[in-house]
């Protein structure tokens, strides 16, 4: 694999919340100390930053990772995802045939090992089918079910070794059994299509939920009397993924959790659909036709499903939505996710060791001018 060298570039430290003026070197694909390579030119006055990891997003290019089967579209939409800056990505599947649900996790199981520019879908996330009809959102409600430890393991099953998150909510029949069992097989599990009380939900977290899907959005919402699972997301140790598109939440709601949580604990997500990077047009999320109109997707009953966001842009939106400089937000979108899911020892940073992701932003530290994938670098033209 290529080895080289970028001199002259400001290089993001995970560490220090900085940049610092050193070189960056790249040799079989991960980062490395040896500065003896040739040095690639262009890129000076430049910023670097790790590659984003995405733990919640069902596809883009006009793909779905639940529905989508042919290895050439798969891997264009891969390459899409890199090429808007993401270069880890969870495959979500949304609730759908459970069948189909299994054939999909088989998928993005095999497609973790293509070998070509891309991201890398490093991990599986199942947002389905084990959710509250009433907080259902966008997904079909015939599909859902409760909690069921014999679909889980199943699921489990196809994932192979790679490492899997699962939304439910927790309040429903076999909801702790089924959390236990999550977590026994080595899954995280979240709160997520959830109509749980606080203390529902407080009382999910002390059994080691560790995350709240989309935080706000189909779920209990806050009052002054009944905190609801957005109380609970707000206020205990869960990671809370957020959706800074500027559609699915106000920028004062934003503002509201970056009050609240540590900056530890936040996650930057898109949700996205098919749509992503392709534009207005009808689509298919979690069983239902999904309309696309002014990059917002909303289905027949006017849901929002899912949005249209790119995550390098969602984490520039979190940084205007909170005055967060961006050096302090960054870790929201590559350390945060990656700790949450006890992947930070091979990705999320730039350091020696590890999986050669990264972004190259332009002297105006916004405009992505290219990108690596485990020590792949492409120029965005």
């Amino acid at each position: 694999m290529h080895s080289f060298r970028i001199d002259g570039a400001h290089i993001y430290n995970n560490r220090t919340r900085s940049f610092s003026d050193i070189s960056l070197a790249v040799s079989d694909g991960r980062f490395v100390s040896d500065s003896s390579f040739d040095a690639i030119g262009g890129y000076e006055g430049c910023w670097i930053i790790p590659g984003l990891i995405d733990l919640h997003s069902h596809g883009r290019a006009g793909e779905n990772f639940a529905r989508t089967t042919d290895a050439d579209s798969y891997a264009a939409m891969l390459r899409s995802y890199a090429m808007s800056g993401t270069t880890s990505i969870f495959a979500t599947i949304d609730s759908a045939p459970f069948e189909e649900m299994v054939s999909a996790a088989h998928m993005a199981e095999r497609a973790s090992r293509f070998d070509e520019f891309g991201a890398s879908v490093t991990g599986i996330h199942f947002e389905g089918r084990f959710m509250n009809q009433l907080r259902r959102g966008a997904h079909k409600a015939e599909l859902l079910r409760n909690p069921d430890c014999d679909e889980l393991n199943i699921l489990l099953d196809a994932c192979g070794d790679l490492p899997v998150r699962i939304t439910f909510a927790p309040e429903l029949e076999g909801g702790h059994d089924f959390l236990r069992l999550a977590l026994r097989r080595g899954a995280r599990a979240g709160i997520g299509h959830s109509d749980c009380s606080y203390e529902q939900a407080v009382e999910a977290v002390n059994l080691g939920a560790s995350f709240f899907c989309h935080t706000f959005n189909a779920m209990r919402p806050f009052t002054h009397r009944e905190p609801g699972t957005a109380g609970a997301a707000l206020t205990t140790n869960g990671y809370a993924e957020l959706i800074c598109d500027g559609i699915h939440l106000h920028h004062a709601s934003v503002k509201l959790a970056a009050l609240a949580k540590s900056p530890d604990r936040i996650i930057l997500i898109t949700d996205s659909n098919a749509a992503a990077g392709k534009g207005d047009g009808n689509y298919v999320l979690a069983g239902i036709a999904v309309i696309v109109k002014d990059g917002k997707a909303v289905n027949l009953e006017g849901a929002i499903a899912g949005s249209t966001l790119n995550l390098l842009d969602g984490l520039f939106n979190f940084c205007k939505f909170t005055n967060t400089p961006l050096e302090y937000a960054i870790p929201c979108a590559t350390e945060n996710p990656a700790v949450s899911m006890g992947l930070y020892d091979k990705i999320g940073s730039i350091d020696l060791g590890k999986r050669a992701d990264f972004v190259v932003l332009a002297p105006d530290r916004r405009t992505p001018v290219a990108i690596c994938c485990a020590g792949r670098l492409e120029k965005i033209v």
